[in-house]
């Protein structure tokens, strides 16, 4: 329930995780 966490660790992974 973190949009902006789920986008961050996306960022900092490089991984395109679910939204």
């Amino acid at each position: 329930a973190g949009l902006f966490v789920t986008a961050y660790l996306q960022y900092r992974r490089g991984d395109q995780l679910d939204l």
